[in-house]
């Protein structure tokens, strides 16, 4: 992790980090794809899951490419 701001690529920089909460259970990251592409760049997804079970928590997080999308 680069904690100086000026050494992050400008993609990451002007990155925005999204939680997305009260999600289907059975929402991956197909389903994340395709709600949030058509806002723009999606750089990555991560479902939250129950560690034991594997089974969704019903939220997300989505990492944007820009702040605007």
């Amino acid at each position: 992790v680069v904690s100086d701001p000026e050494e992050q690529p400008l993609k990451l920089r002007n990155a925005t980090e999204l939680y997305v909460c009260n999600l289907p259970r059975t929402y991956d990251t197909q389903q994340l794809l395709n709600i949030f592409t058509p806002h723009g760049t999606v750089l990555s997804t991560q479902v939250c899951r129950n560690v034991e079970t594997g089974q969704s928590k019903g939220s997300a997080y989505v990492k944007m490419g820009s702040y605007n999308a």
